[in-house]
């Protein structure tokens, strides 16, 4: 499946950038993948992927049909485990954490959004879910998971 988003609840918008040695605090990815491999049978569908997601970057990966995309988003939410390498977010191996402790969801692009709902009432929904109140979920589904972060107007 293409087209998938991953969001990450509580955590600000995040984005991909090659690892580097030597991260300052505020450098420090959120999200950290590193030697990342998975196969299915004979096919490598990730073959030691390495990459980076810090604090407030926009996270897109980018490639064709059966490049792994997908397959990488699943690892980090915890849909599928890795055979080999790791992921870390927020620093903490997270490989044995099951994905309902992780606090991260994925959004499919298409048959998993309600359609009868608009686009703010599909973000508020899970929020609604975990008992949030009415100011929050508004103020989240505007501005972003991070209380931290507040988004521009737009003009």
């Amino acid at each position: 499946m293409g087209g998938e988003s991953l969001v990450s609840d509580g955590r600000p918008e995040t984005a991909a950038r090659a690892v580097s040695s030597g991260l300052d605090e505020q450098n420090r990815p959120v999200v950290r993948l590193s030697g990342a491999t998975k196969t299915y049978g004979q096919v490598k569908a990730i073959d030691q992927v390495d990459l980076a997601i810090r604090p407030r970057e926009l996270f897109t990966l980018l490639g064709p049909s059966g490049s792994g995309k997908s397959t990488v988003l699943r690892a980090i939410a915890g849909l599928i485990s890795i055979d080999g390498g790791s992921i870390f977010i927020e620093g903490e191996d997270v490989r044995n954490v099951p994905t309902y402790r992780r606090n991260i969801g994925m959004v499919f692009q298409s048959l998993a959004l309600f359609p009868h709902m608009t686009v703010f009432d599909n973000i508020a929904f899970p929020l609604r879910m975990r008992r949030q109140g009415r100011q929050t979920r508004q103020r989240r589904a505007r501005h972003g998971p991070s209380a931290r972060y507040r988004a521009a107007p737009c003009a």
